[in-house]
């Protein structure tokens, strides 16, 4: 699979919600979506993108949409279709945050199929992703001509994916194959090449990454667990090996471990961890 290209941009805030979600735009298109369009009605500006998975299924374009409700109230939604000024099928997680506009803000555009998105960070601390998770692999009972495939992260400031954790994203649309349903991850066990305990990670010997799947139960269950004790009731999606958990302990955003001549940037929020949090191969 192609490897994450992760792209840095700077806006000086102005106090505008206008500069912000330029910003953010360019950043969403660099990330790898369009744009289809801009909502304004003072105080609320919308921008909403979509990518093209050419999956050739019904949903193949996943939608993602951002904006302002009031002066500096900050959320970031999802949509099964959408055309002209309205979106279908709004996911049922809509994170929000107040944003203060005349701070300085960074964009992190991921550009990968699996997360791809943009990493928000006001005044040099990480505090959403705009965006999507779509793993490699799809459930069997998942059809895409019926519900789009992906997930966005419930929550903004903090963000982290939380991909050990059933309750922290939701699927990017409304419409999904059960009410209840939520997505988790679990690590399979099976430790990336020499990063055990005896021959640890060279670059920070406190991680230790392993594969991450993604869980789907048809029940509308999640569980964190390992493969091997998944009961039979669920059905496994994985991401594909460009997508690492392991512990974050002492790095901060875009810091990296490698495993030979390969390198994986840690992506998750801000805040270092003992506990699985997500890298993505970049070299």
């Amino acid at each position: 699979m192609t490897l994450a290209a992760i792209a840095q941009s700077q806006q000086a805030g102005d106090g505008t919600q206008n500069t912000f979600m330029n910003a953010l735009s360019a950043a969403m298109i660099a990330a790898g979506f369009s744009l289809i369009t801009t909502l304004s009605a003072s105080p609320t500006l919308s921008y909403i993108w979509q990518c093209d998975t050419e999956t050739g299924d019904t949903y193949q374009n996943l939608i993602i949409g951002a904006g302002f409700t009031a002066a500096s109230n900050f959320q970031a939604f999802g949509y099964a279709t959408f055309s002209g000024t309205t979106g279908t099928n709004q996911s049922s997680t809509v994170p929000s945050m107040s944003l203060v506009l005349t701070d300085n803000f960074n964009f992190y555009a991921i550009n990968h199929p699996e997360i791809r998105g943009v990493v928000i960070s006001q005044a040099g601390t990480v505090v959403a992703f705009v965006g999507y998770l779509r793993p490699l692999t799809t459930p069997s009972f998942w059809n895409e001509n019926e519900y789009p495939f992906a997930f966005i992260p419930r929550a903004m400031n903090p963000f982290w994916f939380g991909l050990c954790q059933g309750n922290l994203n939701s699927t990017i649309a409304g419409l999904q194959p059960i009410s209840s349903l939520r997505p988790t991850g679990i690590t399979t066990g099976q430790f990336v090449g020499g990063f055990t305990n005896a021959a640890p990670n060279p670059a920070n010997a406190n991680s230790r990454n392993t594969r991450v799947t993604a869980i789907v139960d048809a029940n509308g269950q999640g569980a964190s667990t390992l493969s091997s004790l998944v009961p039979s009731f669920f059905d496994i999606c994985d991401f594909s090996p460009d997508v690492q958990a392991g512990s974050s302990y002492g790095m901060i955003f875009l810091d990296y471990i490698t495993n030979g001549s390969e390198s994986y940037t840690f992506v998750d929020g801000n805040t270092s961890q003992s506990f699985s949090r997500v890298f993505i191969r970049t070299e």
